[in-house]
């Protein structure tokens, strides 16, 4: 469950009491029995729709509601976004740090607040799942180059060590320079074949 004491703008004592009457806890998802977190909205591991009890009931003014229902709906998206990486093997930090803000923000009922948290936190996973994806293709890219030049006779030691530190940098969570050892990767191992090829066609000359 996430601490929210640990959340910014949060103070204990009699503040943390008021604020724990906002919300709900909901301990199993309805569709996969997966533990959740307060006020999930969506499940984020089988994207089962979660229904929240809270405050909203005495809410009768439909401006409001309707507010509610658009904060709701961003950070579903972003928690979609997130469940769905995280299943994959991406890490989503920051967008995690933002949701549980924007929690906070929608149990205080500040919906504009909450809803330019979870709008940003939506962005932040998008951004993130893209890299993750992007970088899942090059390394599979890399592996192939690899094997094609290894197959060929050339050294790929260089590309392998390339390989590696793309894979360090990603067990960080830092997609953007895993992508970049990535591609060098694969091009030190097409270099590596191309040069083997040619060094063969040379002695193949002379023979």
């Amino acid at each position: 469950m996430t601490d929210m004491m640990e959340v910014d703008g949060l103070d204990g004592g009699d503040r943390w009491e008021a604020l724990k009457e906002h919300y709900i806890t909901v301990v199993h998802c309805p569709g996969c029995s997966e533990q959740l977190e307060d006020l999930d909205v969506v499940c984020p591991w089988c994207g089962s729709k979660v229904k929240e009890a809270a405050k909203f009931s005495k809410e009768k003014d439909p401006r409001t509601r309707e507010y509610r229902l658009i904060v709701e709906g961003a950070m579903a998206y972003a928690m979609t976004i997130i469940g769905n990486g995280k299943r994959n093997g991406a890490m989503f930090p920051a967008a995690e740090a933002l949701l549980a803000r924007a929690k906070v923000a929608l149990s205080e009922n500040e919906y504009p607040v909450a809803l330019e948290i979870a709008s940003r936190c939506g962005q932040e996973a998008e951004v993130i799942a893209r890299q993750f994806d992007a970088l899942l293709l090059r390394l599979g890219r890399a592996e192939r180059k690899i094997n094609l030049a290894s197959e060929h006779g050339g050294n790929v030691e260089e590309a392998l060590e390339l390989l590696e530190k793309a894979r360090a940098e990603m067990e960080k969570g830092e997609y953007r320079n895993a992508i970049k050892f990535s591609i060098r990767s694969s091009a030190n191992a097409d270099k590596s074949r191309m040069m083997h090829d040619a060094w063969k066609v040379e002695v193949g000359d002379y023979l």
